[in-house]
């Protein structure tokens, strides 16, 4: 339980930062439509509906922004290995830390001190 509790709250804080980002960047947003594939590991129906109102919160701030939900079911470290070496992985996830320096050690994670520091 404190496992999916610490994810949810990964996730909201991923889905804040996103928009923080969107904001710094909401002029080129104004004109376009973008779509961006968010990954989340399919753990509960409790968790998709987190999930779920996260993204139509999101998207009533930013309608021309899609966000497209990839639901991950099963081991989701064994799936986003398999989406990062086929280069299909999700712009937006979250994951547990202990695997995350496999991902930074690849160069898949984008350091977040850049957002942190200008949208915050």
């Amino acid at each position: 339980m404190k496992r999916l509790v610490a994810g949810l709250l990964i996730l909201v804080f991923i889905i804040s930062l996103s928009i923080g980002i969107a904001v710094s960047q909401k002029s080129a947003y104004a004109t376009s439509k973008i779509t961006l594939k968010l990954g989340a590991w399919a753990s509960s129906p409790a968790e998709k509906k987190i999930v779920q109102n996260q993204i139509a919160a999101f998207k009533k701030l930013y309608p021309n922004v899609d966000i497209k939900l990839v639901e991950i079911v099963g081991d989701y470290n064994q799936k986003m290995q398999l989406l990062t070496a086929s280069k299909t992985e999700p712009d937006i996830f979250y994951m547990d830390s202990m695997p995350a320096w496999q991902y930074i050690a690849k160069g898949v994670l984008e350091p977040l001190d850049y957002w942190m520091k200008n949208t915050m």
